[in-house]
């Protein structure tokens, strides 16, 4: 592990702590809670050269979730189960037989405007943004790459629009307010940084993976 310097010390060193309080392998409770996530996946957070897994950003998610306030009834985030499914299809039949995660979504739609995901693709995390008032969507992505690398996910959640929702909608691209990474690691901690800032106005970009990584654990493993 690469320990972080300066004003990093201290928040690894708190959730050192309570990692340390914690039985090993004991089922979460919190709002990172789910099935088989357990205190042995708290550990990764603590590592600045791990990749994050869908798990792990799940757990972050979930955290997200969890802060959505009485005000936010008409905004939705969901985990990647979301993307998993939008990629999931081979074609626009595939959207003529019910999906559970999808279906979830489409049935709240009523009240719902705006849905945040973290989406996967290629090897890499996307934040997306879905205005389904003015049937619009668009991402933040923190290494900017162009609209060729994102086409097939793209193609996909058009083929989603058109079944579920009258049509396409209006692709308005990496306009989402993003940071931008300087490592080869940390996509799945700037796409969920994207919807901090968008949904909860939190400071743009990750000045410090590993505090970021270290903070999450705190929060999200359901500690004070």
């Amino acid at each position: 592990m690469k320990w972080a310097e300066g004003h990093d010390i201290q928040i690894f060193h708190k959730a050192e702590r309570l990692l340390t309080t914690l039985p090993w392998k004991k089922l979460l409770d919190g709002p990172a809670a789910g099935v088989g996530r357990t205190t042995k996946h708290l550990i990764w957070f603590l590592s600045n050269e791990e990749w994050l897994s869908d798990a792990l950003i799940d757990m972050m998610t979930a955290y997200l979730i969890s802060q959505l306030s009485l005000t936010q009834q008409d905004t939705i985030i969901i985990d990647t189960r979301f993307g998993n499914a939008i990629v999931g299809a081979k074609d626009i039949k595939y959207h003529d037989q019910p999906h559970h995660q999808l279906q979830e979504i489409e049935q709240s739609i009523g009240h719902v405007r705006y849905l945040y995901a973290p989406m996967y693709i290629n090897n890499h995390y996307v934040a997306f943004e879905i205005d389904f008032h003015l049937k619009c969507f668009r991402w933040g992505d923190s290494l900017n790459l162009n609209q060729r690398a994102l086409e097939s996910l793209i193609e996909k959640l058009q083929w989603w629009f058109s079944r579920h929702f009258g049509g396409e909608f209006d692709n308005r691209r990496p306009s989402l307010p993003h940071g931008i990474r300087k490592d080869h690691i940390s996509c799945g901690l700037f796409a969920i940084n994207t919807i901090e800032h968008n949904v909860f106005k939190q400071t743009l970009s990750v000045a410090s993976p590993a505090h970021k990584r270290a903070s999450v654990r705190i929060h999200a493993g359901g500690s004070d």
